[in-house]
């Protein structure tokens, strides 16, 4: 038993395929429900206030796109030292509703990665190495950031281990996913 998670969704919220069900994907294109269909999928992938080109091109300049993945490897850092370092609390009566699912998805994610850290400590002292391929899932910022310098120099290859990153990362991904959802919501 996970501590929150409950039939429907985390906290009794609405899970991802929830979601997924309230759009029609069998509707005639020119129906009304092919029409919102289309536009909430378009909404979804077409960016936001988090993310506003998702069509931007990759710097041909070495030297912009070593300045670009610096950025990011900082931002990686920074986004989860305030994960782990900010008091979550998704049931504080001040927290706008909006970002409520934020709030209680950023809780979920410091509390495994804080779990994750205790183990990997814990096991390293017994056993080093013991958790590395289980751990695959469930990367830190510092070895994310590792693994996204080391490909620097191969465009395809960072542009491979950007998406193998965020496909694989867990936190990460759900953060960024909770953080487009309350910027929607209140935007």
């Amino acid at each position: 038993h996970v501590s929150g998670v409950v039939e429907g969704g985390l906290r009794g919220g609405v899970g991802t395929g929830d979601i997924l069900s309230y759009i029609d994907l069998q509707a005639e294109v020119k129906s009304t429900a092919g029409c919102s269909a289309t536009s909430l999928l378009k909404r979804a992938i077409g960016g936001s206030r988090l993310a506003r080109n998702l069509f931007s091109k990759i710097p041909e300049d070495q030297g912009e796109l070593q300045s670009l993945v610096d950025q990011s490897c900082q931002g990686l850092k920074v986004a989860e030292d305030i994960l782990l370092k900010t008091k979550w609390d998704p049931s504080d009566p001040s927290v706008d509703p909006a970002v409520r699912g934020f709030v209680t998805t950023a809780e979920l994610r410091a509390e495994w990665q804080k779990l994750r850290a205790d183990a990997v400590r814990i096991e390293s002292s017994h056993a080093p190495h013991i958790l590395d391929d289980y751990w695959q899932t469930h990367l830190t910022a510092d070895a994310m950031t590792t693994t996204i310098r080391g490909a620097v120099g191969d465009t395809f290859q960072l542009l491979l281990t950007v998406l193998w990153l965020y496909t694989r990362e867990a936190w990460l991904r759900h953060i960024l996913d909770g953080l487009a959802a309350a910027l929607h919501a209140v935007g």
